[in-house]
């Protein structure tokens, strides 16, 4: 093929492999770039707030300063999660979003704007003053959170077996069952959140629970395990549990050991934020127990579970249990045996325990629980090795509820915390004879799927309340097809109308009679007629 269509086919055919070699390197370059690890860097460019004395003649807090940078005072987690765990310049570190110290530096979000915030290197920490007896934290205030004694730490650096740079596992002995009993998965086939995975497992919804801490490095949790925060040592995170019960309320909330085997959590994809508020078995002190609620909140958790340690009773605690509640959350308690009672609230669930033969493990005052769930050697995961652990206690029951939570209110993200409540009691299991007034049994299938009066706002059948991720390597694929076929497309009539121009031209070199278009003036200058 030579000329006109000689030159198409090769003009044509140098834009597509243009195009195609184009695409291919985007794809390349973006694969190597997701593949390759990014390089560290040693002094990172932040966007920084330095806390001064007070603003506004009162001190800030979290909530304030995300409400002044950011315009929304729910942003606080965010603040609170890029700044956990870090030393500041007194020594000190942040675990308290209530509780800020003058001179604190604090990482803000790449979107925060006003007066006062600074880009640039983060100004290096000083070095704390060395640990005396009165102040074994090191710097002044260190080691102390909102009531909690300070106590030694176990040393600098990151211990062996460490998730945190603060945290220390080596005295820890918390209880692992290597062979739990085959009846000990009774309380997941009961509840059967299986039923309900295929419309929704819970991902996007962030459950804080307080109490032991989560271990990290169990793989039924992998990477849904956020940073969380340890009261006890005042700093680090709540990635920490020398008890195991921590840990064992997070397997059952969300633990998804991703093999086909037996799964023991019930929302298999939601996120838990560990709030390490105990390191033995003993009661928390009021106000260790309302800064772990307050963390809780500020890391953005819509359910809170507050382990047995946690005293609801307590006036102080009641309070930061409603401020919760006033911001949208969800919290979860273990309703206390015997006489005692906690008073009711609307988005407050108090859950009493199960046995295997699914009747009530305490005689509960009239009022006193809303939902009832299993409680007596209950399955989960364990806080060391592979290990699984079994419990008995209404915090195991607790745990199931807020498992069911995150299943509602990620099937239904328009729902308040109130109204989550309000139907996970409404479709609890119930004799048939019966009331709606009588406690129920937690019943995950029929509070994500059965509408309340006036219908669920959200979406039913959704697998999470969060948007998919864009997949660039598919749309660079997509953008690649489309422009071959408009390359083939120009090339195509590029080739047509080439083939049109050289039979013309054909027909007229056979034709005598066919008409030049110089044959009309050739006719005028000669005289002819």
């Amino acid at each position: 093929m030579t000329g006109p269509l000689a030159r198409v086919a090769l003009t044509g055919l140098a834009a597509l492999t243009a195009v195609t070699a184009a695409t291919t390197l985007a794809v390349t370059e973006f694969q190597a770039a997701q593949a390759a690890p990014a390089a560290p860097e040693v002094e990172p460019y932040v966007l920084y707030y330095t806390v001064p004395a007070s603003y506004q003649g009162k001190p800030e807090t979290l909530w304030t300063i995300a409400a002044r940078f950011l315009g929304d005072a729910e942003r606080a987690g965010e603040i609170l999660e890029l700044n956990t765990g870090r030393r500041q310049p007194d020594g000190g570190r942040l675990t308290d979003p209530g509780r800020l110290n003058e001179g604190w530096h604090l990482v803000l979000p790449w979107d925060a704007i006003g007066t006062g915030l600074r880009h640039g290197v983060l100004p290096s920490t000083a070095t704390p003053n060395p640990p005396t007896a009165a102040n074994p934290g090191g710097a002044p205030g260190q080691g102390e959170v909102a009531g909690v004694p300070a106590r030694p730490q176990p040393g600098a650096g990151r211990p062996a077996g460490s998730g945190s740079p603060v945290s220390d596992r080596s005295r820890c002995r918390p209880t692992i069952v290597d062979a739990p009993p085959t009846n000990s998965s009774w309380g997941q086939r009961l509840v059967a959140p299986e039923r309900v995975w295929r419309i929704t497992s819970g991902a996007g919804v962030r459950v804080a629970v307080i109490d032991s801490g989560v271990a990290a490095g169990r793989p039924e949790l992998g990477d849904r395990l956020g940073r969380g925060a340890d009261i006890v040592s005042g700093n680090g995170l709540g990635d920490t549990d020398c008890v195991g019960s921590g840990t064992a309320l997070a397997g059952i909330i969300a633990a998804d050991d991703g093999a086909g085997g037996e799964r023991v959590g019930v929302a298999p994809k939601a996120v838990i934020i560990p709030v390490r508020l105990v390191d033995r078995g003993v009661a928390a002190s009021p106000p260790a127990a309302v800064t772990a609620i307050q963390v809780a909140v500020a890391t953005g958790a819509k359910v809170i579970l507050l382990g047995a340690s946690v005293d609801v009773t307590d006036r102080t605690v009641r309070s930061a249990v409603e401020e919760a509640i006033g911001r949208g959350v969800l919290v979860v308690a273990p309703a206390p045996a015997g006489d005692s009672t906690v008073a009711p609230a609307e988005g407050l669930l108090r859950v009493g325990g199960l046995g295997p033969d699914q009747r009530p493990t305490s005689d509960y005052p009239d009022g006193s629980v809303d939902l009832l769930a299993p409680a007596v050697g209950v399955r989960s995961i364990g806080a060391a090795g592979t290990g699984s652990y079994v419990g008995t206690g209404t915090e195991y029951a607790a745990a199931f509820v807020a498992g069911a939570a995150a299943l509602v209110r990620s099937a239904h993200p328009g729902l308040s915390g109130g109204d989550v409540g309000r139907q996970l009691i409404n479709t609890a299991a119930r004799e048939a004879d019966a009331g709606q007034e009588s406690v129920g049994r937690l019943d995950p299938y029929a509070a994500v799927t059965r509408p309340q009066a006036g219908g669920l706002p959200g979406t039913v059948g959704q697998r999470s309340g969060r948007s998919q991720p864009v997949s660039w390597p598919v749309v660079l694929a997509v953008l690649a097809a489309i422009g071959t076929l408009l390359v083939a497309g120009w090339l195509w009539g590029r080739y047509r109308a080439a083939r049109a121009r050289r039979r013309l031209t054909v027909e007229r070199a056979d034709d005598p009679f066919a008409s030049r278009p110089d044959d009309a003036d050739h006719l005028v200058r000669s005289g002819q007629p």
